[in-house]
């Protein structure tokens, strides 16, 4: 998994990067979308979650000792 966050003022083509270069395999979030930032600490404590979750999966079955 992969986490990437752009940020800058206004207007900076934050949004036109994302859906030029990765909006194939990363999930966007952002308050314009959202509305409110409790909205947008929701969607990305789940989403936290849910990538900590795969993690520890993986860790499971696959030991490193």
């Amino acid at each position: 998994m992969q986490l990437s966050i752009f940020s800058g003022v206004q207007a900076s083509a934050k949004s036109s990067f994302y859906s030029l270069n990765v909006h194939h395999s990363h999930l966007q979030i952002n308050l314009d979308m959202l509305k409110t930032r409790h909205r947008e600490k929701l969607i990305f404590e789940a989403d936290l979650n849910s990538i900590l979750e795969q993690n520890n999966q993986r860790t499971a079955k696959n030991p490193s000792s």
